[in-house]
């Protein structure tokens, strides 16, 4: 089969099409090769430029697959095989000369198609998919198609029936088919997501990362909700090192272990808060719950060992964070309630260097007479930077140490209150330390969940009350600015910039496009982000152990995971074999004058007159009106149309296949009376 040059520039488009969302992920030298090839295929095709040589393009696809072996040190993993598979399709388009390799190229673009779908299942990705899979396949179907049928629309159009037709074995194979968890398929080590944060505090940090508007973490409450946005405190890290005004995590942390539990776990009785965490790509490590969690676990893993736990009850992941991850976590809403290790005083008074005398004076006035409990001494401090007028700020400028900060500058963002307020605590002989996470959350569209953003992020501090033996939070920028804590930090940040003045002030645009405008816009955006969680959420949960349950109520009882992949390795096989089945019967329903001819050579095997395997019509024709002569005539009415039709220019209308249908049934009769008076000729 050949296929003309339209199909092939057709070809050039969707292999360019496919891997242009390729092109922010694998390497810059890889998508510029590419692009030399897809220019050189297409200047074949227009310019009649010679093709390179067979060993010239093995010798730059060898050099190619080289150069990615040296980057990324393997050629095994997600992303060194999305860069190969670029860079092998995209050399195939210089070696389109025979219809197959047309073919091989097309089917190729579904895998290039897969690849991109294994490092996002995001809506948008899963819309361009639908998209994208339409558009290989019409592309296919139309190399298949005669220059009549080659209209894009009628096989867009086609290619939809296609979709839909397999829609019932999708559904099947994706019920049954065991799906893996955990990451398994996207342990890429690049990094797809950031949360900004450290190992350390230093000034500035945090307040740069709450300029992002981008979505950290998405979390639902799957039994009750906590009282209200102002209590949300999302634990991710604690500092325990300090420098004065810069905080390091340090390595005193001890690990501890948790109470194993099952994700369906909802103990209320313990005081605890359930909730289920869709966490947004991240370089690092932490796992942040509500404050203070008691237990975090993957779905999956109801031990939680993937998970590192340490004293100071924040958790990290032991599996790459690079892709959309569900968790669940439970956490205690009362820290009185929790179990705590009484602090090390070498490691939770500390303060290494930085300090001066004026900021340790200052430190032993909140002291008193000494006699000050652990509370009275934090009250001391909070009231500290409210009598001095101390201002919350997102930029505060550059702060160069605890004394810039305590009577120099006087302002700063959650950071600077946080550190310095912890030192001083220290100074004052009452254990401490730093706790970097989020605080508050937005609502969704139906309040069935919150998504924190970066903008979100915040520090706080905590110290030990030696009365109740527990650590206790205390967060100075509720005393600086309660508006920050109260209203979230989205809507705090807006009313900020409603105070400042200048021609970008939004007080100064027209009533209408600042509020309803602005208003359609945040609704926009709800809805879909309120479309993107559900997708998601459906994605991230529908894992193996939530298969078995379905799976369960439908009195499938669970064997293992190995035994479904055979069981959906052996249906998919019989699904095949019955759809080529099914398609071989219709394709004899798209060829009449090919059934009709079977059906005449059905009858005259049972009067007696067997067709050879190799025997043309013609022949058979001929051998036929040998063996029944009184049925010549009917015989030539019968044979001579369906021969005309299957290799002549006619056709067969459905009133001529009629009456074809009525002779053949004529000549089953008259054969067979013409078989039954040769006895009584002979006798």
């Amino acid at each position: 089969m050949n296929y003309d040059d339209k199909k092939r520039n057709l070809i050039y488009f969707l292999v360019g099409f496919n891997i242009l969302p390729h092109a922010l992920t694998v390497p810059t030298w890889v998508i510029g090769v590419s692009a030399l090839f897809l220019l050189w295929g297409l200047s074949h095709y227009y310019r009649s430029w010679p093709l390179p040589r067979s060993g010239f393009l093995k010798g730059i696809v060898a050099l190619g697959g080289a150069g990615i072996f040296f980057q990324y040190g393997t050629v095994m993993g997600q992303e060194p095989a999305t860069a190969l598979l670029v860079l092998m399709v995209s050399a195939k388009l210089l070696e389109l000369r025979k219809f197959r390799d047309a073919v091989v190229v097309i089917l190729l673009c579904y895998l290039i198609l897969m690849a991109k779908l294994i490092e996002s299942q995001s809506m948008e990705m899963t819309l361009f998919m639908v998209f994208d899979v339409l558009l290989i396949t019409a592309v296919l179907a139309t190399l298949y198609s005669s220059s009549t049928q080659g209209k894009i629309r009628f096989l867009m159009r086609r290619s939809l029936i296609f979709a839909l037709q397999s829609m019932p074995l999708a559904f099947v194979l994706f019920v049954v088919f065991p799906r893996f968890s955990l990451n398994l398929w996207n342990q890429s080590k690049k990094v797809t997501g950031e949360t900004g944060f450290s190992d350390s505090l230093r000034p500035g940090r945090v307040a740069h990362l709450a300029e992002s508007d981008k979505v950290a973490f998405r979390v639902s409450f799957p039994e009750r909700q906590p009282g209200s946005v102002r209590g949300l405190y999302w634990r991710g890290l604690v500092l325990t090192l300090s420098r004065g005004l810069d905080w390091d995590k340090g390595v005193f942390q001890k690990g501890v272990p948790v109470s194993p539990r099952t994700p369906e776990d909802g103990d209320t009785a313990r005081n605890e808060i359930a909730q289920d965490i869709f966490f947004e790509p991240s370089s690092d490590p932490y796992l942040f719950a509500l404050d203070w969690p008691a237990f975090v676990g993957f779905s999956g893993d109801p031990t939680s060992r993937l998970v590192r736990t340490s004293e100071g009850k924040t958790f990290e992941s032991k599996i790459n964070l690079s892709s959309r991850l569900y968790y669940r976590a439970f956490s205690v809403v009362d820290s009185t309630k929790a179990k705590w290790m009484s602090p090390d005083p070498e490691i939770y008074l500390k303060v290494i260097g930085g300090v001066s005398s004026r900021v340790e004076d200052l430190a032993k006035e909140f002291i008193g007479n000494g006699k000050q409990s652990s509370r009275e001494v934090v009250d001391r401090i909070l009231n500290y930077f409210t009598s001095n007028k101390f201002r919350y700020t997102l930029k505060p400028g550059e702060m160069t140490d605890l004394d810039d900060f305590l009577f120099s500058k006087r302002m700063g963002f959650c950071e600077h209150y946080a550190g310095g307020m912890a030192s001083l605590l220290r100074l004052a002989g009452v254990p401490s330390r730093v706790v970097v996470g989020f605080q508050g959350g937005t609502p969704s569209l139906l309040n069935d969940y919150y998504f924190v953003r970066y903008l979100d992020a915040h520090a706080w501090v905590e110290f030990w009350d030696s009365e109740k033996e527990t650590w206790m939070r205390v967060d100075p920028v509720e005393a600086i600015s309660p508006q920050r804590i109260a209203m979230g930090a989205a809507a705090y940040s807006e009313m900020v910039r409603e105070d400042v003045s200048g021609i970008f002030n939004s007080q100064n645009l027209p009533k209408w496009l600042r509020g309803g405008l602005g208003e359609v816009g945040e609704r926009i955006h709800l809805i879909w982000d309120q479309t993107e969680s559900l997708w998601v959420n459906f994605l991230l949960r529908y894992d193996w152990s939530f298969q078995k349950d379905i799976l369960k109520r439908w009195g499938v009882e669970s064997y293992g995971r190995w035994v479904f992949v055979v069981a959906g390795v052996l249906f998919s096989v019989m699904m095949v074999v019955f759809t080529l089945f099914i398609l071989r019967g219709s394709h004899d329903h798209n060829e009449p004058d090919l059934v009709l001819y079977r059906l005449l050579c059905d009858r005259l095997s049972r009067a007696g007159l067997v067709r050879e395997k190799t025997e043309g019509p013609l022949e058979f024709w001929s051998r036929a009106k040998n063996k029944f002569p009184q049925s010549k005539s009917l015989l030539d009415s019968i044979f001579e149309p369906i021969i005309e039709s299957r290799y002549g220019r006619s056709r067969l209308d459905r009133r001529k296949l009629g009456e074809l249908r009525y002779l053949i049934k004529r000549l089953r009769i008259q054969v067979r009376g013409e078989e039954a008076q040769k006895p009584r000729m002979l006798s």
